[in-house]
C-alpha cells in the first residue's frame, strides 16, 4: 500500500479521535455539571437580580458547584405553568427530565402593594434532588425592606438547606412522664420531649431522670423519615402520674369528704322536722342539709377534677435541635 492510499485512512482514524475526544470531553462537562446546584428566581422582575446573587452566593459556599443555567427558558416557564396549577409533582417531572443538575434551588417571588408606598413581599423556595421529594419553605415579609427581603430569603435558605438534606432522619422522642433525660450513643441530647435530626443508621437511646436510668432502646433512623419514639420512666417516683405518694392522695381525700358530707346533708334533711304546732320546739335542719349536701356534691366534683389534672398534668422542658438551629421551651398539659 502506498503513502498515498494511507492518506484517507489516516484521516478518517484522525476524525473518529477527535470525535471520541470531544465526546469524553461534552461527557465529563455534563457529568461535572449534573453534580452541581442550580438557581432560578422567577416572579417580581426588580427583585431577581439581587435574589440570584445571593441564592447564588449562598450556593457556592454551602452546596457548590454552581452550575449556571441549570433550566432552560422553556423548561423555567413549564415549571412556572405547574405551580400557577399548584402541581408541585409536576414541577419535578419538568426538573427530572430537563434539569441539568443534581440540585435545583428554585424561588417564586410575590409581592402585594399596599397604601403608600408599601408592599408585602412572600418568598416560596423549593429545593429539588433528582430521586427525591421537592421540599418548600415559605416566608412572608409584611412592609417589607431591601433588608427584609434578604433576611427572608436567608430564612428560606436555611429552611430549604435542612430539609433537604438526604442523609439524615428525624427522632420524635417522649417519655412517660416528661423529663427524662436523653442519651443518644452516649452523648447528652436533651430533656424529653425532644426532637432532633439523627444520621442514618441505628443508634442507641438511654432514658434516665434524677440519675437512676430508666430504659434502654435501639432505634433505625431511616433517611427522610421520622421516628416516633415513647418510652416510659418506670420508677421514677411519686411524680410519675401512676397514681402513687402522698400528693395523689389529696384529691381522693377530697372526694371521700365530699361523699360524707352529702351523705351528711341527706340525714339533716331526713331527719329534719317541722312545725306541727304539737310542741313549741322543733328541730328545723332542711336548709342546712341542704348547704351540706351541696358542699358535698361540689368536693366531690372539685375531687374528681383535682385528681384528672393530676393526673394529666406534665411540663417540662422543650428541646429541639436540627443541623440549622435549636430552640428551647416549655412544654406540657395542664
Amino acid at each position: 500500500m502506498t503513502l498515498t492510499s494511507r492518506l484517507p485512512l489516516v484521516a478518517r482514524l484522525v476524525s473518529r479521535l477527535a470525535a471520541a475526544t470531544l465526546a469524553l470531553a461534552a461527557a465529563g462537562s455534563a457529568a461535572r455539571a449534573d453534580d452541581g446546584t442550580g438557581v432560578v428566581v422567577v416572579g417580581e422582575a426588580t427583585l431577581q437580580p439581587a435574589l440570584v446573587a445571593q441564592i447564588e452566593g449562598w450556593v457556592k459556599q454551602h452546596q457548590p458547584p454552581l452550575v449556571p443555567q441549570a433550566l432552560d427558558p422553556d423548561a423555567v416557564n413549564s415549571t412556572i405553568d405547574c405551580f400557577v396549577l399548584d402541581d408541585v409533582s409536576c414541577a419535578r417531572a419538568v426538573f427530572e427530565k430537563k434539569g441539568k443538575t443534581t440540585n435545583l434551588v428554585f424561588v417564586r417571588v410575590e409581592v402585594v402593594p399596599g397604601p403608600g408606598g408599601v408592599r408585602d413581599i412572600t418568598l416560596t423556595g423549593f429545593w429539588f434532588t433528582k430521586g427525591h421529594e421537592p421540599q418548600s419553605h415559605k416566608k412572608t415579609c409584611e412592609h417589607c425592606s431591601d433588608a427584609g427581603v434578604h433576611a427572608a430569603a436567608d430564612e428560606i435558605l436555611a429552611g430549604l438547606a435542612h430539609s433537604g438534606n438526604h442523609d439524615t432522619g428525624h427522632l420524635a422522642l417522649t417519655s412517660r412522664p416528661v423529663g427524662g433525660h436523653i442519651t443518644v450513643d452516649g452523648k447528652p441530647a436533651g430533656v424529653t420531649p425532644l426532637e432532633l435530626d439523627l444520621p442514618a443508621g441505628d443508634h442507641r437511646l438511654a432514658l434516665e431522670r434524677d440519675g437512676v436510668a430508666s430504659e434502654a432502646r435501639l432505634v433505625t433512623i431511616r433517611i427522610g423519615e421520622t421516628a416516633q419514639i415513647d418510652m416510659s420512666l418506670g420508677g421514677a417516683g411519686p411524680s410519675d402520674g401512676g397514681g402513687s405518694g402522698p400528693a395523689h392522695l389529696y384529691p381522693k381525700i377530697v372526694i371521700g369528704a365530699g361523699a360524707a358530707l352529702l351523705v351528711a346533708g341527706g340525714v339533716l334533711i331526713g331527719t329534719s322536722q317541722s312545725d306541727t304546732g304539737e310542741s313549741p320546739t322543733y328541730r328545723d335542719t332542711t336548709a342546712l342539709g341542704a348547704v351540706v349536701g351541696v358542699v358535698g356534691v361540689l368536693a366531690i366534683g372539685g375531687g374528681a377534677y383535682w385528681w384528672h389534672v393530676d393526673k394529666q398534668r406534665e411540663s417540662a422542658p422543650v428541646v429541639a435541635a436540627t443541623p440549622g438551629g435549636a430552640y428551647v421551651g416549655w412544654a406540657g398539659s395542664f
